[in-house]
């Protein structure tokens, strides 16, 4: 397998896990390509099997791999359902990383998620106080050198874990309960968020 295939595989599983809710047709066409993928994989896994200079280990991790990867694609997609995709996932990156013997890269940050993390750090550290009034957009675009999508989806996934409360006419505001779903480094806590 070349290096080409191992970055188009990895462009792949980063695109197909930043998804946020895709619809089923798109699930049905990125477990297609996933399949197509680790049937790739599997190949060279089994070429590396073969050689002579895989050491013992190595053979190991690949067999492992394509055990799962066979499972992965045995089971049947239930309707294109996103599980389905994610387990073809997961199984993917586990035999990239016994194939190229290198993890795969981690996902790049979003900018969105990079913003709402700041947020959710001052919100935990009381920069910004429950029932505070959080700077206006156009400001947070300013300070923080974000575009106004960047800062409307920050907002949204804030405002979606119960963090914030936007009122028309008025602002958007750090809720009450706030404090009690972050850990002190910003993080929510298990199980605060339905």
């Amino acid at each position: 397998m070349s290096a080409v295939d191992a970055r188009a595989i990895v462009a792949r599983l980063h695109r197909v896990r930043a998804r946020r809710e895709p619809s089923r047709l798109r699930c049905r066409q990125d477990a297609a390509a996933l399949r197509q993928d680790l049937r790739v994989l599997v190949a060279a896994a089994t070429a590396l099997r073969q050689d002579a200079a895989t050491s013992e280990a190595v053979r190991r991790l690949l067999r492992a791999g394509v055990r799962t990867a066979v499972s992965a694609m045995a089971l049947p997609d239930q309707d294109g359902e996103q599980e389905s995709v994610e387990r073809l996932a997961a199984a993917t990156a586990k035999l990239l990383r016994a194939v190229t013997r290198r993890p795969v890269p981690p996902q790049p940050v979003l900018p969105a998620d990079r913003l709402a993390r700041l947020l959710r750090r001052r919100i935990a550290t009381g920069r910004y106080p429950p029932g505070a009034k959080i700077p206006a957009r156009t400001l947070l675009m300013a300070n923080e050198k974000a575009s106004a999508s960047t800062v409307a989806e920050a907002v949204r996934q804030l405002k979606a874990q119960e963090l914030l409360v936007a009122v028309q006419g008025s602002g958007t505001w750090v809720a009450l309960t706030a404090p009690a779903r972050l850990t002190a480094t910003g993080r929510l806590r298990q199980g605060s968020v339905r």
